[in-house]
Protein backbone atom coordinates (compact mmCIF):
# COMPACT_ATOMS: atom_id res chain seq x y z
CA UNK A 1 0.00 0.00 0.00
CA UNK A 2 1.11 3.63 -0.71
CA UNK A 3 1.80 5.53 2.13
CA UNK A 4 1.65 9.59 2.43
CA UNK A 5 5.16 9.91 3.26
CA UNK A 6 5.92 7.80 0.04
CA UNK A 7 3.29 9.62 -2.31
CA UNK A 8 4.18 13.14 -0.95
CA UNK A 9 8.11 12.68 -1.54
CA UNK A 10 6.79 10.96 -5.45
CA UNK A 11 5.09 14.83 -5.93
CA UNK A 12 8.38 16.28 -4.44
CA UNK A 13 10.45 14.30 -6.55
CA UNK A 14 8.20 14.74 -9.58
CA UNK A 15 7.81 18.61 -9.09
CA UNK A 16 11.88 19.16 -9.13
CA UNK A 17 11.60 17.22 -12.60
CA UNK A 18 9.36 19.60 -13.63
CA UNK A 19 11.72 22.51 -12.72
CA UNK A 20 14.36 21.26 -14.45
CA UNK A 21 12.14 20.81 -17.87
CA UNK A 22 10.77 24.22 -17.30
CA UNK A 23 14.64 25.50 -17.38
CA UNK A 24 16.10 23.71 -20.01
CA UNK A 25 12.90 25.43 -22.09
CA UNK A 26 13.29 28.83 -20.86
CA UNK A 27 17.07 28.02 -21.80
CA UNK A 28 15.94 27.21 -25.24
CA UNK A 29 17.34 23.43 -24.82
CA UNK A 30 14.24 22.07 -26.01
CA UNK A 31 15.68 18.35 -26.88
CA UNK A 32 16.83 17.85 -23.72
CA UNK A 33 13.64 19.45 -21.90
CA UNK A 34 12.41 16.44 -23.91
CA UNK A 35 14.51 13.92 -22.80
CA UNK A 36 13.77 14.75 -19.08
CA UNK A 37 10.03 14.59 -20.06
CA UNK A 38 10.86 11.08 -21.12
CA UNK A 39 12.75 10.04 -18.03
CA UNK A 40 10.19 11.62 -16.15
CA UNK A 41 7.24 10.01 -17.42
CA UNK A 42 8.55 6.48 -17.06
CA UNK A 43 9.82 6.86 -13.70
CA UNK A 44 6.42 8.54 -12.29
CA UNK A 45 3.56 7.65 -14.96
CA UNK A 46 5.31 4.51 -15.66
CA UNK A 47 4.63 4.84 -19.57
CA UNK A 48 6.70 5.93 -22.68
CA UNK A 49 6.29 9.74 -22.91
CA UNK A 50 7.37 8.92 -27.11
CA UNK A 51 4.57 6.59 -26.87
CA UNK A 52 1.53 8.42 -24.76
CA UNK A 53 1.75 11.92 -26.07
CA UNK A 54 0.51 11.25 -29.82
CA UNK A 55 -2.37 9.11 -28.67
CA UNK A 56 -6.13 10.12 -29.10
CA UNK A 57 -7.41 11.56 -25.21
CA UNK A 58 -9.50 8.68 -24.95
CA UNK A 59 -6.89 6.09 -25.93
CA UNK A 60 -4.60 7.88 -23.19
CA UNK A 61 -7.17 7.89 -20.18
CA UNK A 62 -7.89 4.19 -21.05
CA UNK A 63 -4.08 3.90 -20.99
CA UNK A 64 -3.47 5.25 -17.54
CA UNK A 65 -6.38 3.40 -16.24
CA UNK A 66 -4.83 0.23 -17.30
CA UNK A 67 -8.39 -1.67 -16.94
CA UNK A 68 -8.87 -0.27 -13.52
CA UNK A 69 -10.08 3.03 -12.14
CA UNK A 70 -7.98 6.01 -12.75
CA UNK A 71 -5.01 6.63 -10.98
CA UNK A 72 -5.26 10.21 -9.89
CA UNK A 73 -2.06 11.84 -9.25
CA UNK A 74 -0.68 9.83 -11.93
CA UNK A 75 -3.11 11.35 -14.73
CA UNK A 76 -2.37 14.69 -13.41
CA UNK A 77 1.44 14.29 -13.86
CA UNK A 78 1.27 13.28 -17.12
CA UNK A 79 -0.97 16.05 -17.83
CA UNK A 80 1.42 18.26 -16.26
CA UNK A 81 4.10 16.67 -18.86
CA UNK A 82 1.81 17.41 -21.82
CA UNK A 83 1.29 20.87 -21.00
CA UNK A 84 5.12 21.81 -20.43
CA UNK A 85 5.24 19.57 -24.13
CA UNK A 86 2.90 22.04 -25.53
CA UNK A 87 4.69 25.10 -24.61
CA UNK A 88 7.87 24.09 -26.11
CA UNK A 89 5.94 23.21 -29.25
CA UNK A 90 4.08 26.06 -29.31
CA UNK A 91 7.89 27.71 -28.81
CA UNK A 92 8.95 25.79 -32.24
CA UNK A 93 5.74 27.20 -34.10
CA UNK A 94 3.74 24.38 -34.30
CA UNK A 95 0.61 25.20 -32.58
CA UNK A 96 -1.87 22.66 -33.53
CA UNK A 97 0.89 20.08 -32.15
CA UNK A 98 1.06 22.15 -29.21
CA UNK A 99 -3.15 22.32 -28.90
CA UNK A 100 -3.33 18.25 -29.37
CA UNK A 101 -0.99 18.20 -25.97
CA UNK A 102 -3.60 20.45 -24.03
CA UNK A 103 -6.51 18.48 -25.57
CA UNK A 104 -4.86 15.58 -24.19
CA UNK A 105 -4.16 16.98 -20.63
CA UNK A 106 -7.75 18.71 -20.12
CA UNK A 107 -9.07 14.89 -20.39
CA UNK A 108 -6.60 13.32 -18.13
CA UNK A 109 -7.57 16.61 -15.82
CA UNK A 110 -11.10 15.39 -16.28
CA UNK A 111 -11.48 12.09 -15.72
CA UNK A 112 -13.09 11.36 -12.47
CA UNK A 113 -12.82 15.09 -11.69
CA UNK A 114 -15.71 14.43 -8.94
CA UNK A 115 -13.70 11.76 -7.35
CA UNK A 116 -10.60 13.68 -6.37
CA UNK A 117 -9.56 14.67 -2.77
CA UNK A 118 -9.39 17.70 -2.23
CA UNK A 119 -5.49 18.38 -2.75
CA UNK A 120 -5.70 16.58 -6.48
CA UNK A 121 -8.98 18.16 -7.42
CA UNK A 122 -7.49 22.15 -6.16
CA UNK A 123 -4.53 21.10 -8.89
CA UNK A 124 -6.48 19.39 -11.89
CA UNK A 125 -8.86 22.65 -11.27
CA UNK A 126 -6.07 25.41 -12.27
CA UNK A 127 -4.94 22.94 -14.62
CA UNK A 128 -8.46 22.80 -16.59
CA UNK A 129 -9.05 26.64 -16.10
CA UNK A 130 -5.51 26.82 -17.83
CA UNK A 131 -6.20 24.64 -20.91
CA UNK A 132 -9.37 25.95 -21.36
CA UNK A 133 -8.65 29.29 -21.95
CA UNK A 134 -5.18 28.00 -24.76
CA UNK A 135 -7.78 25.39 -26.29
CA UNK A 136 -10.40 26.69 -28.72
CA UNK A 137 -14.16 25.29 -27.96
CA UNK A 138 -14.71 23.60 -31.33
CA UNK A 139 -11.45 21.16 -31.03
CA UNK A 140 -12.80 19.58 -27.23
CA UNK A 141 -15.02 16.71 -28.54
CA UNK A 142 -18.28 15.80 -27.15
CA UNK A 143 -16.99 13.04 -24.77
CA UNK A 144 -14.29 15.62 -23.26
CA UNK A 145 -17.54 18.33 -22.93
CA UNK A 146 -19.08 15.78 -21.00
CA UNK A 147 -16.77 15.16 -18.70
CA UNK A 148 -16.37 19.06 -18.25
CA UNK A 149 -20.04 19.00 -17.51
CA UNK A 150 -19.54 17.25 -14.90
CA UNK A 151 -16.68 19.52 -13.98
CA UNK A 152 -18.79 22.60 -13.82
CA UNK A 153 -21.32 20.44 -11.52
CA UNK A 154 -18.94 19.92 -9.04
CA UNK A 155 -17.35 23.56 -8.79
CA UNK A 156 -20.73 24.41 -8.58
CA UNK A 157 -21.26 26.20 -12.06
CA UNK A 158 -24.71 24.87 -12.64
CA UNK A 159 -25.60 27.76 -15.13
CA UNK A 160 -22.68 27.02 -17.33
CA UNK A 161 -22.98 23.23 -16.89
CA UNK A 162 -26.35 23.81 -17.97
CA UNK A 163 -25.49 25.90 -21.21
CA UNK A 164 -23.27 23.12 -22.06
CA UNK A 165 -25.65 20.67 -21.93
CA UNK A 166 -27.80 22.04 -24.34
CA UNK A 167 -25.43 22.22 -26.64
CA UNK A 168 -24.21 18.41 -26.62
CA UNK A 169 -28.21 17.77 -26.53
CA UNK A 170 -28.21 19.82 -30.02
CA UNK A 171 -24.95 18.38 -31.78
CA UNK A 172 -26.18 14.78 -30.33
CA UNK A 173 -29.99 14.63 -28.89
CA UNK A 174 -29.85 10.76 -28.75
CA UNK A 175 -26.82 10.15 -27.05
CA UNK A 176 -26.82 13.01 -24.46
CA UNK A 177 -30.62 13.35 -23.42
CA UNK A 178 -29.95 10.54 -20.93
CA UNK A 179 -27.06 12.50 -19.59
CA UNK A 180 -29.25 15.80 -19.17
CA UNK A 181 -32.14 13.60 -17.25
CA UNK A 182 -29.08 12.28 -15.05
CA UNK A 183 -28.15 15.86 -14.36
CA UNK A 184 -31.02 17.10 -13.76
CA UNK A 185 -31.76 14.17 -11.09
CA UNK A 186 -28.60 14.85 -9.66
CA UNK A 187 -29.74 18.87 -8.72
CA UNK A 188 -32.97 17.97 -7.66
CA UNK A 189 -31.33 16.29 -4.40
CA UNK A 190 -29.19 19.27 -3.78
CA UNK A 191 -30.59 21.83 -1.32
CA UNK A 192 -31.87 25.71 -2.90
CA UNK A 193 -28.96 27.18 -1.16
CA UNK A 194 -26.26 25.52 -3.79
CA UNK A 195 -28.76 25.86 -6.60
CA UNK A 196 -29.15 29.58 -6.04
CA UNK A 197 -25.54 29.97 -5.88
CA UNK A 198 -24.96 28.16 -8.68
CA UNK A 199 -27.42 30.30 -10.65
CA UNK A 200 -29.73 27.69 -11.62
CA UNK A 201 -32.68 27.89 -9.06
CA UNK A 202 -35.00 24.73 -8.17
CA UNK A 203 -37.83 26.27 -10.67
CA UNK A 204 -34.96 26.07 -13.18
CA UNK A 205 -33.75 22.74 -12.72
CA UNK A 206 -37.70 21.34 -13.03
CA UNK A 207 -38.41 23.31 -16.35
CA UNK A 208 -35.24 22.27 -17.82
CA UNK A 209 -36.12 18.83 -16.91
CA UNK A 210 -39.08 18.86 -18.60
CA UNK A 211 -37.85 20.04 -21.52
CA UNK A 212 -35.41 17.32 -21.99
CA UNK A 213 -37.82 14.84 -21.02
CA UNK A 214 -39.89 16.49 -23.74
CA UNK A 215 -37.12 15.74 -26.27
CA UNK A 216 -36.57 12.06 -25.13
CA UNK A 217 -40.11 11.53 -25.88
CA UNK A 218 -39.99 13.07 -29.19
CA UNK A 219 -36.60 11.44 -30.22
CA UNK A 220 -38.33 7.85 -29.04
CA UNK A 221 -41.78 8.43 -31.16
CA UNK A 222 -39.31 9.38 -34.23
CA UNK A 223 -37.36 6.68 -34.12
CA UNK A 224 -40.50 4.20 -34.15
Amino acid sequence: MITKDFLMRSIEAFMAAIARIIAHKLGGDYRQARQEMDRTCTRFVGLEYATAKDLSPELLVDLVKAGGPLDLHRSLMLAELLIADGEITELEQEPQRAKARYVSALALCLEDFPRRADKTQGRAHQKIQWLLIQIPPQEISANIKAQLLLYYETMGNLATAEDLLFELIGADPSHFVQTGIAFYHRLLKQSNNFLEQGNLPRQEVLEGLEEIQRKSTYDYRNKM
